[in-house]
């Protein structure tokens, strides 16, 4: 008698091996400040409905005048994250992030807010959302600056 896997296990073994990939592999760009190279802090989230969503910035500023860099995600109602990746770096303690399910199906809000001691720092803030079974990738990037929210959207998987 082999191993079996159960069918609802299946799309959390795919979402599991997609968000090792995406650590292991530069398939998305993520950046902090140019004078701290690429930083990998910043989320990779795998969700219940098989989809993985990608949070990033890139900071116009020197690490020590960042003060926080928080990250707030809307799913479709119904879907949980399962599991959050992160590697060790220069933010990683002043960073954060929450989740809500209050949004439409297909439908995926973030926002993105750095606080920095200096005002009006450029701040591009990137979501791409990537699922196998569901079309690819579908990504948004908006530039704001420091200490004011921005926020993106994106419309995935439907």
């Amino acid at each position: 008698m082999g191993l079996s896997i159960r069918r609802h296990a299946r799309p959390l073994l795919v979402a599991a091996a997609l968000a090792s990939g995406l650590m292991a592999t530069p398939l998305l760009t993520r950046h902090a400040s140019a004078q701290l190279g690429p930083c990998f802090l910043d989320p990779v989230l795998v969700l219940s409905n098989g989809a993985i969503i990608d949070l990033s910035d890139l900071i116009g500023d020197t690490s020590r005048d960042i003060q926080s860099v928080t990250y707030t995600l809307h799913v479709p109602t119904g879907v949980q994250v399962l599991a959050e990746y992160r590697t060790p770096g220069p933010l990683g303690k002043v960073e954060s992030f929450s989740w809500t399910a209050d949004d439409a199906p297909g439908t995926y809000d973030a926002q993105t807010t750095v606080t920095t001691g200096t005002s009006s720092i450029s701040v591009t803030a990137l979501m791409a959302w990537v699922s196998l079974g569901n079309g690819g990738i579908v990504s948004q990037t908006v530039t704001g600056t420091s200490n004011a929210p921005i926020p993106l959207h994106l419309t995935a998987g439907l």
